[in-house]
């Protein structure tokens, strides 16, 4: 029988730059939150957003077969490494 490649989910990052009150939403495609948490870190290093703070709030995972988002962002395992100027709102690291 022939395997399947396993597809990448779709993520939503929703964040505050610097001292704003209103809330910025990213989209991603990856397998996993840390990918997409290293992914978003990556998009702000390289200036596709223009603040010097960033805080995630949330990052949800959509669900297609329940037409709705998760938030997965409950747990930082160590393999995130987050620069100084992004902070992870909410999460307990898990080391």
């Amino acid at each position: 029988m022939k395997q399947k490649e396993p597809s990448p989910d779709i993520y939503r990052v929703v964040y505050r730059a610097g001292r704003w009150k209103s809330k910025s939403t990213k989209y991603f495609t990856a397998f996993t939150t840390d990918e997409t948490i290293q992914d978003f870190c990556y998009s702000v290093s390289t200036g596709r957003a223009h603040s010097d703070r960033f805080t995630i709030l949330k990052v949800e995972r959509y669900d297609r077969f329940a037409d709705r988002w998760e938030n997965t962002i409950k747990e930082k395992t160590a393999r995130v490494v987050v620069p100084d100027n992004i902070t992870l709102k909410g999460v307990k690291v898990d080391t």
